[in-house]
């Protein structure tokens, strides 16, 4: 005895592409243009200035919050952004970083 489905005889399954293979995986891809990239090094230099700046008394904890927002909106990334977007981005990140109880405690620490 065969148990068919109700309707008739079901299409067979759609067929599953081969992986492409010869190339680095989206993984491996990701990983070497971080590696290769000097962002996240500029960026801990930046902070670490900043940071010197608010330690000597040359900026308060709230101009180095908004320097910090100011050259992270300045990256290539964001220059498509049309200026609505850009200053509703800007007011976000600053809400996120005054509601950040770990970004707090850093700019306590940075103020001493």
């Amino acid at each position: 005895m065969t148990v068919k489905p109700p309707g008739g005889p079901t299409a067979p399954p759609p067929a599953v592409p081969e992986p492409k293979t010869g190339g680095p995986s989206g993984a491996e891809s990701f990983q070497a243009a971080l590696e290769s990239s000097e962002a996240p090094a500029r960026a801990t230099e930046i902070a670490s200035e900043i940071a010197q700046k608010v330690r000597e008394g040359g900026m308060t904890v709230a101009q180095a919050v908004e320097a910090l927002v100011d050259r992270t909106l300045a990256d290539p990334a964001f220059s498509k952004l049309s200026a609505e977007r850009l200053d509703a981005l800007r007011t976000e990140l600053r809400e996120l970083i005054a509601s950040d109880p770990t970004l707090a405690s850093l700019s306590q620490q940075i103020a001493r």
